[in-house]
């Protein structure tokens, strides 16, 4: 603080920041210890007293409430740790039920012997999951509904409501791509359709995350925005519609990016309509994102929360930097470049985790980002048409609304799949491990600094070279590379083998 004083050019805000991230150190070790403690205490065998919080192909989704002991004494758990449980009665269980788990145990996890295979420990950290249970036998016990519950109830049956009335009046392909990229349910995308998305790097479009969030935004508050150029004081009724914002965000599911993303939406309207001054969004953004650690640090290991914020990072920081050097004086133009522009800045910004997590880049992403907005776009838009017509009843013009989505669609899937059939649709990197991300992330934010600071220096020169330099680091042909490639035909050579020899032996 008293460095800030004596130089002007840091900002205090930063410094509170770093004092806080160091304060926070602490916390998140408490929490670690605790969640660690918890779930060693389940490998044994005990009783356990979970409450469902969502049941989906016969696997619920349940919170740890209580705990018995080989006394038989039973112990509550004040933090809400989930649990993962295979429903195998016929008999399915209720939101917000209680199941009396007897003998029940959790897997055991197991280090992989593969750097680059799926790290099942971070992912349960991050979604505070203690694991999947195993229990011999399981009692339900129903519950009165509380006021969680009764909004999950009351989410669920709005999108089974939605869901009911796509089916009917959209083609399936169409209600593939509304139940995936709308309402959430990622298990209703088809693999091909997943495969296409992948290679165009624009799988972010089948998970519902805040840009799905920013776009229902500005379906509501376009028309509000465009009469307050004629007549201010009706930029005060926004607040009123932000309910319909929520209510999108319970039900696509109530995902993290969703929540946080209406949590900075609410902040930023409440804040302009009723304390009369403007927010910034950097503010707003670090401000959502410091309560969200703060209810559970340990959400600092989720894959979808690295990602989403190291995107709105991008945004933030290295958009402003585009939007200045590529500035026309043509809006068409610049409407175009600024799709360009976004795209390139959150695929810079989440590069290290996405090289990091998955060990491949898709080449292609500036061309399906390019090809597929404006579609996605009005996709949305009149996907949240249908929503608000099929929530209120109204059938006038819904068959009109329906044939023009599918048009939209179908155009789209077509070019989406041309150009799924690009050469070489990925650049791998096997050998790229946590220390080349924490230098690739080093040197983004050189760059940023440098250019920012510094006009004078070309920073892009910096960062291109920092690219091809780590980028031909990661994809090395080295002994584990090749192992990593010819892993998986020898072991079919081997189970071929072994199923040989059991044939012979009958």
């Amino acid at each position: 603080l008293l460095l800030s004083v004596a130089v002007p050019t840091i900002r205090r805000e930063l410094l509170l920041g770093c004092f806080l991230f160091g304060l926070s150190g602490g916390y998140y070790q408490f929490v670690r210890d605790d969640y660690e403690h918890h779930r060693q205490s389940l490998i044994d065998d005990s009783d356990l007293l979970c409450r469902v919080l969502n049941v989906e192909s016969k696997r619920a989704e349940i919170e740890l409430v209580g705990r018995a002991d080989q006394r038989n004494h039973w112990s509550r758990y004040p933090n809400l740790y989930k649990l993962n449980f295979k429903l195998q009665s016929p008999v399915i269980p209720a939101i917000g039920d209680h199941l009396l788990l007897l003998n029940a145990r959790i897997s055991t996890l197991h280090e992989s012997a593969n750097e680059i295979d799926f790290d099942l420990h971070s992912y349960l950290l991050g979604n505070n999951s203690l694991g999947y249970v195993y229990a011999d036998d399981y009692q339900i016990i129903r519950s009165r509904s509380s006021y969680r519950f009764f909004l999950v109830k009351l989410a669920n049956r709005l999108r089974q409501k939605w869901s009911t009335n796509a089916a009917n009046w959209f083609h399936p392909k169409l209600f593939e791509i509304y139940n995936a990229a709308f309402l959430g349910n990622k298990t209703m995308a088809g693999s091909k359709l997943k495969e296409t998305f992948s290679k165009l790097g624009i799988m972010h479009v089948l998970s519902v995350s805040g840009m799905h969030v920013g776009l229902v935004y500005v379906f509501v508050f376009a028309p509000f925005r465009w009469l307050g150029r004629f007549y201010q004081p009706i930029m005060s009724f926004e607040i009123v519609f932000l309910p319909v914002i929520w209510i999108y965000a319970l039900a696509s599911g109530f995902a993290e990016p969703v929540f946080r993303a209406s949590m900075l939406i609410s902040l930023m309207v409440i804040s302009r309509v009723l304390l009369q001054r403007k927010l910034r969004i950097e503010d707003a953004f670090f401000s959502v994102l410091l309560l969200s650690l703060i209810q559970n640090p340990l959400r600092i290991h989720s894959v979808s929360f690295q990602l989403s914020n190291a995107a709105m990072l991008g945004i933030l920081f290295i958009y402003p930097i585009w939007k200045q050097k590529v500035a026309t004086p043509y809006g068409v133009f610049n409407r175009m470049t600024d799709i360009i522009g976004i795209s390139v800045c959150c695929s810079l910004s989440t590069l290290p985790l996405v090289l990091y997590y998955f060990h491949r880049f898709p080449l292609w992403f500036l061309l399906g980002n390019l090809v597929f907005t404006l579609p996605f776009t009005l996709l949305m838009f009149g996907f949240m048409s249908f929503s608000l017509m099929t929530l209120f009843e109204l059938d006038l013009g819904m068959g009109f609304l329906a044939d023009g989505l599918e048009m939209i669609w179908d155009r789209s899937l077509c070019m989406l799949e041309r150009l799924a059939l690009l050469p070489n649709p990925y650049l791998f990197a096997y050998e790229f491990d946590g220390k080349q991300a924490y230098v690739l992330v080093c040197l983004l934010w050189l760059s940023w600094f440098v250019q920012t600071r510094f006009s004078t220096f070309k920073g892009s020169i910096l960062l291109g070279s920092s690219f091809v330099l780590l980028l031909f680091w990661g994809s090395l042909n080295s002994h584990k590379t090749t192992q990593m490639k010819y892993r998986f035909p020898q072991k079919q050579k081997e189970i071929n083998h072994i199923y040989r020899y059991a044939q012979s032996r009958n």
